[in-house]
């Protein structure tokens, strides 16, 4: 009897056909589906769209007589269409959606997840320990390394810091005409960084008070990187602040002049960063203010936020500042 294992388009790298425990065998033969209904589901960004089917292509070509490779109008319509009712196994898929149709489906046998240093009942075990308290990046980080002695001097970081987040914090430096690599020096597709996307995007729908399930849903459509156990932190977390602080510390969120400081964005743009009233006004500085005044007594109980409270009663003009913001609410900047 042949054995089949199923690849989802996110599931491409050579670690998921290798040989383990309950499967796949080196011989087992491969189905792969491309659904129609996954580019219906949401928008795609269309680059975001051609890269997922140009490696699924790809891959499949690779993998020569070994895979099934179907287009159909559903995975489920797929699956039964390549195998009929036959058994197949499957990795645990990245995406709540995924997981809960391949539980749905009596043909096929879940296998443990792929792509994680950690495996999930590791982390289910390290969350428990935590109850309804704190689940911090950094305890998480620092617990990892332990665990699998990586970049540790016995019960020590290497180098003797954790991390580098201090240098995070320093204004990059300035003036140097090129990277030392041919151009383009920047991504011609999904070149918006960590910066732009957190301390840009993510800031400006975090100040605006925008829906974070919309604006998770808006950041899956549009990066390559727009997959669940990427976006659910990064952005439902530590962009959108809308876990109550449970992954992160504080909102992550800035006025103009911090993203002056850290970045060159800044340069050329109509608005000045130190303003905070009047017609040249930075969003992002009466965004703040404007955050900071609404959610006053919850960034007031925070000792990382509780500056920017104390800050507020000493603008003088936070009246001002606030209907300064308030034209946002009606027009783009």
């Amino acid at each position: 009897m042949t054995d089949w294992h199923w690849l989802f388009g996110d599931q491409l790298g050579p670690h998921f056909l290798a040989p383990g425990t309950g499967g796949p065998t080196r011989d087992s033969q491969v189905v792969m589906i491309e659904a129609r209904s996954v580019f219906r589901r949401r928008r795609f960004h269309r680059a975001k769209a051609h890269l997922v089917l140009s490696a699924m292509r790809h891959r499949a070509a690779e993998l020569g007589g070994r895979v099934r490779y179907i287009r159909a109008e559903t995975y489920r319509e797929g699956l039964y269409e390549a195998l009929g009712d036959a058994s197949v196994t499957v990795h645990h898929p990245t995406s709540r959606a995924a997981l809960g149709l391949v539980r749905s489906l009596e043909q096929v046998r879940l296998l443990p997840a792929r792509g994680f240093l950690v495996p999930q009942e590791a982390f289910a075990a390290w969350a428990d320990e935590r109850g309804a308290g704190r689940l911090r990046q950094e305890d998480f980080y620092r617990w990892v390394r332990h665990a699998l002695g990586l970049l540790v001097d016995g019960d020590s970081p290497a180098g003797g810091r954790w991390n580098h987040d201090h240098a995070n914090r320093e204004r990059p430096p300035r003036g140097a005409s090129t990277l030392g690599a041919p151009e383009p020096y920047r991504p011609d597709e999904d070149d918006t960084h960590h910066i732009p996307r957190l301390m840009l995007l993510g800031s400006h729908a975090l100040q605006r008070g925008w829906d974070p399930r919309q604006v998770t849903d808006w950041f899956h459509r549009c990066f390559v990187a727009g997959y669940d156990w990427v976006m659910l932190p990064n952005v439902t977390g530590m962009s959108q602040y809308a876990d109550g602080g449970r992954m992160t510390t504080k909102p992550y969120t800035s006025g103009g002049a911090y993203i002056h400081r850290m970045s060159d964005l800044c340069e050329g743009c109509a608005y000045r960063p130190g303003d905070r009233a009047g017609d040249r006004a930075c969003p992002f500085t009466t965004g703040y203010w404007s955050f900071a005044h609404r959610h006053r007594d919850l960034l007031a109980a925070n000792q990382r936020t509780a500056r920017a409270v104390q800050g507020l009663d000493r603008l003088g003009n936070l009246e001002e500042v606030l209907a300064t913001d308030r034209r946002w609410d009606e027009e783009a900047p």
